[in-house]
């Protein structure tokens, strides 16, 4: 899934740059260098990208087990 961990953070770099209001989702494909079409292959709608940036946040924030 590196294609959707690369719309990921376009995302996130987007909305860092401009706050979440002000980032839509062709402005998150273009800036990942994917076209629309892929982008919601990927991700369905707004709701589906934020939950995937918010899944992977959490991610990050998890603890590895051994």
């Amino acid at each position: 899934m590196r294609r959707a961990e690369r719309i990921l953070d376009a995302a996130e770099e987007l909305i860092a740059a401009t706050g979440v209001e002000a980032v839509g989702m062709n402005a998150v494909a273009r800036h990942a260098g994917v076209s629309p079409g892929t982008l919601y292959r990927c991700f369905p709608c707004e709701r589906a990208l934020m939950e995937g940036l918010l899944r992977r946040s959490a991610e990050e924030l998890t603890p590895r087990r051994a």
